[in-house]
């Protein structure tokens, strides 16, 4: 069963008698007998729905399309004229002719032809500096992305993927691509330097401190980026260990 839910075999038969599934042996069979927890089902089911749409829609590709969006299960029918439609499950507006993004001004074949010669320049330009440019490793999005500094940790602006920039190692949740940066490649690779940067460019932290601090932010020679590296760095000169700073719901900050 989960070799065919893989790879897309369908109708999903018996391996005895070669006989397809019916729906209840499906539900039995992936689902569980009565006393399961119910509220798992529709989990369950996520990987044998997903496969029979993109099953479907591979055998009807020329009445239907996916939506563009990355990871929505929206479908639409295609049209015989260049029109616009709305996905109804994310609302995403595209061509019903090509399934493209939507392009007006032009027809189907021209901006065909002006996407390739644009993804031929996007190509070059990666590979003019790769160290610090990449492709989204979520397969349904392709984003080009730029590092410019911080840790090895990334995360796609577009389909939020979290993925290591050594190798591209992707994940749901960032806690586990920081666990294989720690394990595989001995860390994040981040510059305390720059984590002190970012934190003063923080817009939140930053409004918190124009509420406190207001006179010390408009002095240009303030610098919130190196006094959050004395709050919470240790002293050089020292072996003191960093104190860790937090804030109570009143906004107060406090050390322990």
């Amino acid at each position: 069963l989960k070799a065919s839910i893989e790879t897309r075999s369908f109708p999903i038969v018996c391996v005895a008698c070669e006989k397809p599934f019916t729906w209840s042996d499906l539900e039995v069979l992936v689902l569980g007998d009565l006393d399961r927890n119910k509220d798992e089902d529709s989990e369950k089911l996520q990987s044998l729905s997903d496969a029979s749409l993109a099953y479907f829609v591979e055998r009807h590709g020329d009445l239907y399309k996916h939506c563009i969006t990355p990871d929505c299960r929206g479908l639409h029918c295609v049209t015989a004229d260049a029109g616009l439609g709305k996905c109804s499950l994310c609302g995403r507006v595209q061509c019903t002719r090509c399934g493209k993004e939507e392009h007006e001004s032009i027809t189907c074949e021209e901006y065909a032809r002006l996407r390739v010669d644009a993804d031929e320049s996007v190509r070059k330009w990666i590979q003019e500096d790769q160290a610090r440019r990449r492709i989204c490793p979520n397969i349904n999005c392709q984003t080009v992305i730029e590092k410019l500094e911080g840790c090895n940790h990334m995360q796609c602006l577009r389909c939020k993927q979290h993925f290591c920039w050594i190798c591209m190692f992707s994940a749901a949740e960032s806690n586990e691509v920081y666990a294989h940066m720690d394990a595989v490649h001995g860390g994040s690779g981040a510059d305390m330097h720059d984590l002190m940067d970012e934190m003063g460019n923080d817009p939140l932290i930053r409004e918190l401190n124009e509420r406190q601090y207001p006179a010390l932010l408009l002095d240009e020679r303030f610098n919130f980026g190196e006094e959050a590296g004395f709050w919470v760095m240790p002293d050089e000169d020292t072996d003191d260990e960093a104190q860790a700073l937090i804030l109570d719901d009143d906004q107060d900050f406090h050390f322990f």
